[in-house]
């Protein structure tokens, strides 16, 4: 009995020893990057937030509504949106690839001043959009499984 424990435990190990560990990050890419092969996927949005603001009660917050269109594909990120807050609409417009980020901001006549600072957090503001810009970056720099 003690002998074929054994023998099944050392054929465990040696099993576990040998098995490739699964890429999920690259599976991932293959699906929602690799898959759109350069194309843009294009889409329309609307979404109702609640923000907190400079009120007379620090927990009062009033209503935001947006929507817009976007553009994207693992490489390149374009939005062009709207929001209606304080009784009037606002439009703004963001253009991000790897190379830049141009944004006007709501209201503005004129492009926005952008710091490193706010072309690494767009990353993050996209992939609540689609997070193929989010994956391919990983991807692109060789993230650990």
């Amino acid at each position: 009995m003690k002998k074929s424990t054994f023998i099944s435990l050392l054929l465990l190990v040696a099993v576990s020893a040998t098995a490739k560990k699964k890429d999920h990050l690259a599976a991932c890419w293959q699906k929602q990057v690799a898959a759109l092969h350069g194309n843009f996927i294009n889409f329309s949005y609307t979404e109702n937030s609640h923000q907190l603001a400079h009120l007379t009660e620090p927990w009062e917050s009033y209503p935001v509504n947006g929507k817009g269109n976007i553009s994207c594909n693992g490489t390149h990120f374009l939005k062009s949106d709207s929001v209606n807050k304080w009784g009037g609409t606002y439009a703004s417009n963001t253009q991000w690839d790897s190379a830049a980020l141009l944004y006007m901001s709501y209201g503005a006549k004129e492009l926005s001043k952008v710091t490193q600072s706010d072309f690494t957090d767009e990353l993050f503001e996209e992939a609540r959009y689609s997070p193929a810009i989010l994956i391919n970056y990983f991807h692109e720099h060789n993230a650990p499984p």
